[in-house]
């Protein structure tokens, strides 16, 4: 649906929020425990810690946007962490390895600044005359 002036209506840009949210939080599950990413990119150079940090961060701030009222928030700040413990549990189970609770931590410390972002990022803008 949309409205005289072309723009999605809230119903529909909610929903399109929502899909996106899904398709975001596969990839993340996906890309983390694909033996195809792990063989193929530098998983641990470099990039490694940037990679988990800019991935939760990002997680974050998608859900916190769909989070529609206050009491939702709480939930909306958990998912992306349940997220992290879920994959980094997945990747220590399927690759016998150490859970990497490093790992862990930056995609938690992620969280917390990507949190802080969104709500700051509406006070940070210039005001309009």
């Amino acid at each position: 649906m949309k409205d005289r002036c072309g723009s999605p209506t809230p119903e529909r840009r909610s929903r399109l929020s929502a899909v996106v949210a899904v398709l975001w939080y596969a990839c993340v599950a996906v890309g983390s425990v694909s033996p195809k990413w792990k063989t193929r990119l530098p998983t641990h150079g470099g990039v490694h810690v940037p990679v988990h940090f800019s991935t939760y961060a990002i997680t974050a701030m998608l859900t916190l946007g769909l989070a529609r009222y206050p009491r939702w928030r709480i939930a909306a700040f958990a998912a992306p962490i349940m997220l992290a413990l879920a994959t980094e549990s997945l990747q220590a189970y399927i690759y016998k390895i150490r859970f990497e609770w490093h790992d862990l931590a930056t995609d938690i410390f992620a969280v917390l600044i990507g949190s802080l972002l969104f709500f700051a990022i509406p006070y940070l803008r210039p005001k309009s005359f």
